[in-house]
């Protein structure tokens, strides 16, 4: 979730890139939202608003640290390796470990990436539900579903 003002009143509903939101987000001024994209159905399965439960507060810090502790790690362990099914194995080792109470790496990686801990220290939360887990950071936060489906960052831009 990266919550950002609107100049204006509109009432959107679609489901678009991140990264294409994100670009147009970082400029700073107006902008049209971006095409919608189609994707697995579970895409369309966002976070619940309530009944998360506070698991594990951490430094920002910490956690980049941990971040790029792992993205090292990946690429050492990945170094040479051209097979698809072992590179996967490797990166399911690697970004499914939790760096914050029960947040898996992934999402730490997610919001590093999408720049939401911000450029300086400040406080990191893990949050969980039954079957989510989110990571608040200064910039917004990256909520995943675990259990029955994949662990793939759900970034609602809100």
């Amino acid at each position: 979730l990266r919550p950002v003002a609107l100049a204006e009143a509109a009432d959107v509903d679609a489901t678009v890139s991140a990264q294409r939101l994100f670009e147009r987000v970082s400029e700073g001024e107006r902008f049209d939202v971006p095409a919608a994209v189609n994707g697995p159905s579970w895409v369309g399965l966002l976070p619940p608003r309530s009944g998360w439960e506070e698991r594990m507060r951490g430094d920002v810090a910490n956690v980049r640290a941990a971040v790029d502790s792992a993205k090292h790690f990946f690429r050492e362990r990945a170094a040479g390796v051209t097979d698809r099914g072992a590179l996967e194995e490797i990166a399911a080792d690697v970004w499914e470990r939790t760096c914050l109470g029960e947040v898996p790496m992934r999402c730490a990686h997610a919001a590093e990436s999408l720049g939401l801990m911000g450029p300086g220290d400040g406080v990191a939360i893990a949050y969980s539900t039954f079957s989510w887990t989110r990571l608040l950071v200064p910039g917004g936060s990256v909520a995943t579903r675990r259990g029955l489906l994949p662990s793939i960052p759900v970034i609602p831009l809100m």
